[in-house]
């Protein structure tokens, strides 16, 4: 949707909505520490490099993220919906994520531990075939596949 305001009688600014999210820019914050892992240096994060390729129900996503020991640190949880947002590159497609720093990554939804408001028994998942942020359903079922999980931690 384009938008166009009147600045004044001869100016006329066109601006874009066709999409709420912006592009991520800050693809050269992140850096990989050479031990699976990858530092998000403007945000304080600690990613998991690789996922495992395994996709979980989103109690077992939870106990998984929460008993990972990954370069030393133990301290690793499901991210938040804002946290997994943060790594998605919507300037690129299949996938949505800068390959080269997060190597392997399924175009198919990953897990935050962001309830959805209207649903305690719903999480937000981003699908990193596009970027797209939407739900899945924590207990299961036919409508809900298994969902990827990648971890993270906060730096100390």
């Amino acid at each position: 949707m384009l938008l166009k305001i009147l600045l004044n009688t001869s100016v006329i600014l066109t601006v874009c909505l066709c999409h709420p999210v912006l592009a991520n820019t800050k693809t050269n914050t992140f850096s990989d520490n050479g031990n699976s892992t990858v530092s998000d240096v403007a945000a304080g994060l600690m990613w998991q490099k690789l996922d495992d390729d395994v996709p979980r129900l989103y109690a077992n996503a939870v106990d998984y993220c929460n008993g990972l020991i990954l370069a030393g640190k133990s301290d690793w949880r499901l991210p938040s919906i804002k946290e997994l947002s943060s790594i998605v590159d919507y300037r690129i497609n299949s996938p949505s994520i800068n390959t080269s720093i997060y190597p392997g990554t399924n175009l198919s939804p990953y897990w935050s531990i962001t309830n959805r408001a209207s649903s305690s028994n719903s999480a937000w998942v981003v699908l990193f075939e596009n970027g797209r942020v939407t739900s899945s359903s924590k207990v299961g079922g036919v409508e809900s596949p298994d969902v990827f999980v990648r971890c993270v931690r906060s730096v100390d």
